[in-house]
């Protein structure tokens, strides 16, 4: 008897040839295969041993051809196999297929490995990827507002790591500033965050918030929680650290189920993040470890 092939069979095989068109020659060990998601242990003549986990979405094309864009459901096994991961310190990547009618205008986002920690810091089941006209970058949506936002050119973000996408940046940068410098963020851009050993492309001052609060959650997460009683971070009118989003105008998840506001201005990000590193700095030598690179 014939094996039968399924749909989904179909849009992962389309990711795999996706590869051998761009001259990347891929060998897949499939770990786990349901109609929700495909688990892969994989290499390719130019990468070494990663895991791959992909799902796929079909778009309702019913509306506009230009905007448009896929809902993922993130289940309790996916969170693990991803934790776990994670936990090992592997290198794994999620490929989300957004499938077309016109099969042409279909698109992959991949996510590296600190995007993944930032999906599972919204501590959601389901969230949605939403494509706009020419726009460079996906955003990915959390109750309709852009919660951060990934590389749209799935090749280079297959083929890079996180500390690869900050080097390799088209985008010309100023000098790196020491954080903790006083430098003017008003009027000005970030295009990367460094801290310690570890780099992450941003391009927005609540994205760099957001990562360094997320960073800092994952070394002590104790002592970041400590911070939420402290008078220097209750804020003008709004704390800027909570247990919950009850009362926050504009809030992310960082982990652990904390939740910091990113309502502020550049500055007083800026202000807010010092205050911070100088709370860890009391603990841990990180004074000339947390570095940031504008935009020209």
């Amino acid at each position: 008897m014939a094996q039968v092939l399924n749909k989904r069979d179909f849009y992962y095989g389309a990711f795999i040839f996706a590869l051998l068109n761009k001259k990347i020659h891929p060998a897949a060990i499939v770990e786990s295969d349901d109609e929700d998601c495909k688990i892969c242990s994989m290499c390719t003549d130019q990468h070494d041993d990663f895991k791959l986990i992909m799902k796929y979405r079909v778009a309702n094309d019913a509306k506009d051809k230009t905007d448009w864009g896929c809902s993922f459901m993130l289940g309790e096994d996916d969170k693990k196999e991803l934790v776990s991961a994670l936990e090992k310190k592997e290198k794994v990547k999620l490929a989300l297929i957004c499938v077309r009618e016109n099969l042409n205008d279909s698109e992959i986002a991949i996510f590296s490995e600190s995007e993944i920690k930032q999906l599972l810091s919204m501590h959601k089941d389901s969230f949605r990827i939403h494509f706009g006209d020419k726009a460079k970058k996906i955003d990915i949506l959390l109750n309709r507002k852009t919660y951060f936002q990934i590389v749209r050119n799935w090749q280079i973000a297959f083929e890079n790591s996180d500390a690869e996408i900050c080097e390799k940046s088209s985008v010309p940068v100023t000098e790196e500033y020491n954080l903790m410098q006083k430098f003017q963020g008003m009027g000005h851009e970030p295009k990367k965050l460094k801290i310690d050993r570890d780099c992450y492309a941003v391009n927005s001052w609540k994205e760099l918030f957001v990562q360094l609060c997320s960073w800092l959650v994952e070394y002590d997460t104790e002592l970041f929680k400590s911070l939420a009683n402290r008078d220097e971070f209750k804020g003008r009118t709004r704390k800027v650290i909570k247990m919950s989003e009850n009362k926050m105008t504009d809030s992310r998840a960082v982990g652990a189920g904390i939740f910091i506001e990113v309502n502020y201005s550049a500055d007083d990000i800026l202000m807010y993040s010092r205050r911070m590193l100088s709370v860890y700095q009391e603990k841990y030598p990180l004074h000339d470890k947390v570095f940031v690179s504008l935009r020209k």
